[in-house]
């Protein structure tokens, strides 16, 4: 993902909570995450705040990243 906004889609099947498929170590570098009439922050204190809870498939979302990552979404289907 480029610095800023980056819309992308969540690619499983199903709504799976924010902290549970994506990468811990790329969290802090997620300020927000916006979706169709929800949103989450990032709190380094709290984790996940907002309305946004989960990601659901087939679905785009707005990542806002403070800097360049690349990473790819856990795989929640086990």
């Amino acid at each position: 993902l480029n610095e800023g906004a980056n819309l992308i889609s969540f690619p499983y099947d199903g709504a799976y909570a924010i902290e549970d498929v994506l990468p811990d170590n790329i969290q802090v570098y997620i300020t927000g995450i916006i979706g169709q009439g929800l949103a989450a922050t990032q709190n380094p204190n709290l984790g996940w705040i907002g309305s946004l809870e989960f990601l659901e498939g087939s679905k785009g979302y707005w990542f806002k990243v403070s800097e360049p990552i690349e990473f790819q979404f856990i795989n929640p289907i086990r």
